[in-house]
């Protein structure tokens, strides 16, 4: 006799943070689009999940603190990035703050 399969089914809170990350990355994709800055198809994917996993879990708030922290340091820490993909993860880390800015989503300081 087989023995059941658990169910796998997200929980709401997985289902909030897939719509929302979902959401942000299509953002800014359009953004960078209009804005001529060239993405790669994975932009926004480590400041969003950076953000949700270990920073504050709020994808619609954006502090600079927020960003120093993403950027600055849980990036760094947890990525080791091949020299010739360096110019993406910079041009991403300049790029996300100006999407955020531009939504008004961003505010100084903590």
């Amino acid at each position: 006799m087989a023995r059941p399969t658990p169910p796998f089914d997200p929980t709401p809170e997985e289902e909030g943070y897939e719509a929302s990350r979902s959401y942000l990355k299509k953002r800014f994709a359009t953004w960078g689009a209009e804005q001529r800055v060239e993405l790669g198809t994975d932009a926004g994917e480590a400041p969003i999940h950076y953000k949700y996993h270990y920073v504050d879990g709020h994808l619609t708030r954006w502090s600079c603190a927020d960003l120093d922290q993403v950027y600055l340091e849980l990036h760094p820490a947890k990525v080791i990035v091949e020299a010739d993909e360096l110019e993406a993860v910079l041009d991403e880390a300049k790029a996300f703050p100006r999407l955020s800015r531009g939504r008004g989503s961003a505010r100084p300081g903590k």
